[in-house]
């Protein structure tokens, strides 16, 4: 048997893979076919447990001359409670939780509709966020408090382009170039961002789903949004895991038969 750890978004995967061929030229095979994986695969890097693999090679060996055998692959996945921290750059591709600073009476037609993207700003057309729930507080510009509303929400960045500098050559025009995404560093050389803080423009509001409501003044109001909320998530569970979702899942191709998977399904099996 061997045992893989590799990481998909923000979680850890457990792959386990078993083998009913004969000989150490099986295991061999698929520690190439594993390490092929780790260089293609762009969400993730797989990396092989091999001392506990290579006593477990032996144990095929004495097994392969039984009968009936049957090659297969599988995995478990379960969540990594770690984050990404403000300041770390986001990784293309990774889906990571962000917040956003609206008016109260803009919330219901967010959650039910989605983000409409502004038509200019710093990094240009775009729906812009933050990893620090402090800079969403910040907005929307002068409101009163108990009219604002601060979403959390989980976001798919996809390409990620760096801002870091005034009059970057693509500080408006990223998305043409590109990229889904463009992300200003905390503490950056843009003058204008005199808070330090970092910030986020999305180009497709599609990847965007709000999971809560983190700031509300009004305890009825948030109570209303929240429930609000979990309805539209109950009806966007994923088609192959069956599992309500806080965010889109990295439904992916599998790398041994093909079929479409989730890393959130129960198990997935391959049978040669």
């Amino acid at each position: 048997m061997i045992r893989v750890v590799g990481r998909i978004m923000d979680m850890t995967v457990l792959l386990i893979l078993l083998r009913g061929q004969r000989g150490r030229s099986a295991f061999n095979r698929e520690a190439c076919c594993l390490s092929d994986y780790s260089k293609n695969n762009a969400t993730g890097s797989l990396t092989e447990s091999t001392n506990r693999g290579a006593g477990r090679a032996k144990k095929d060996e004495r097994q392969g001359s039984m009968a009936g055998v049957v090659n297969f692959s599988g995995w478990m996945a379960s969540w990594d409670s770690k984050s990404l921290s403000e300041g770390q750059e986001p990784k293309s591709g990774r889906v990571y939780t962000m917040y956003h600073g609206t008016h109260i009476n803009n919330a219901r037609a967010i959650i039910t509709g989605g983000f409409q993207p502004s038509t200019g700003g710093l990094l240009g057309k775009g729906v812009y966020v933050s990893r620090n729930i402090e800079k969403a507080k910040c907005y929307p510009l002068r409101t009163d408090k108990r009219d604002q509303v601060v979403f959390k929400m989980k976001v798919n960045v996809g390409k990620v382009k760096k801002i870091d500098c005034d009059n970057h050559p693509l500080q408006k025009s990223w998305h043409q170039s590109g990229y889904d995404c463009a992300w200003i560093p905390p503490n950056s050389n843009v003058s204008v961002i005199k808070s330090g803080r970092e910030e986020d423009c999305v180009w497709d509001p599609s990847r965007i789903t709000v999971v809560d409501v983190a700031v509300c003044m009004d305890y009825n109001k948030r109570r209303e949004l929240r429930s609000l909320i979990r309805q539209q998530v109950r009806g966007a569970g994923c088609g192959l895991c069956g599992l309500d979702t806080d965010g889109p899942h990295d439904v992916q191709d599998c790398w041994q038969c093909g079929s479409r998977i989730c890393p959130f399904e129960r198990e997935h099996v391959c049978v040669s």
